[in-house]
């Protein structure tokens, strides 16, 4: 992985409103007026802020779109996508990882393990591993790539050299990888070895630009400047996961959710 270096400033963006009528917005329709989201992920909104994350990355109910580690967006991006677009449900091949790795029996039943026949996924729905030695995912096909909270989690695996390349890979020229992040204080000693979640944004926008990405934008959307960042057990003493429990609980919860970064990559069209 290359070393981390600062990079150069990107624009920047704010905004956290979001327009309150479903009918005039697939995307505000996709959160506030679908079905399929149970009360407790709509209850995340205030801290995820999907609508204007999702339209950040450019995201039309017309794309192809690939969701990496399935979770709290996939009910947003199935209704938004259901008519029109195309959802691919993503995971590293189990090859990656070790023989040993807790991870790889889990990535070998990925594919048949996901559900694509969901109602809010209408018929274009499939779910796929990127690395393996046959392609899923044809060269040049998907619009937007989501990687939403799970960077982490590939740097930990040892498996984002080869998940980026495999992202560039399957983004069409000009196509977005939109990347939602715990974000490490830049003067943090504390390292991505350490697995606290966190990582830094200029670490970040080192390893995917060293990938052929460009930065196209940044934006503080999904900042919480009420995040610390110093608490033992990293993100995960934060809602929602509150891994300490009763412990400081009250504490956490005034907190809310960690603070994010949220970069917008793009693969050059030249």
């Amino acid at each position: 992985m290359p070393a981390p270096n600062a990079a150069a400033p990107a624009p920047e963006t704010d905004a956290k409103a979001a327009p309150a009528d479903p009918a005039g917005d697939p995307i505000v329709a996709a959160v506030q007026a679908n079905p399929h989201r149970s009360d407790a992920q709509a209850a995340r909104d205030v801290y995820r802020h999907p609508v204007e994350t999702l339209r950040f990355f450019g995201l039309q109910p017309n794309q192809t779109v690939t969701e990496q580690l399935p979770g709290w967006y996939t009910e947003i991006l199935g209704a938004l996508l259901a008519e029109d677009g195309h959802y691919i449900a993503v995971n590293e091949h189990p090859s990656l990882l070790p023989e040993d790795h807790p991870y790889r029996p889990g990535r070998a039943r990925f594919v048949d393990d996901f559900d694509t026949d969901r109602p809010m996924f209408g018929e274009r729905a499939e779910a796929a591993t990127l690395g393996g030695p046959e392609p899923m995912i044809p060269d040049a096909s998907v619009d937007t790539a989501l990687v939403v909270r799970a960077t982490h989690g590939m740097v930990y695996a040892g498996t984002l050299e080869p998940m980026l390349a495999e992202y560039f890979r399957i983004l069409k020229p000009g196509g977005v990888l939109g990347i939602v992040q715990h974000r490490e204080d830049p003067a943090s000693q504390n390292r991505p070895a350490d697995r606290r979640g966190y990582l830094k944004e200029s670490d970040v926008i080192e390893w995917v630009t060293a990938a052929g990405f460009e930065l196209a934008e940044k934006s503080e959307i999904n900042a919480n400047p009420k995040d610390p960042k110093d608490h033992p057990p990293g993100v995960w003493a934060l809602p929602p996961v509150l891994t300490l429990g009763e412990e400081n609980r009250d504490t956490y919860l005034a907190i809310g959710e960690s603070d994010r970064m949220t970069l917008k990559f793009v693969k050059p069209k030249g």
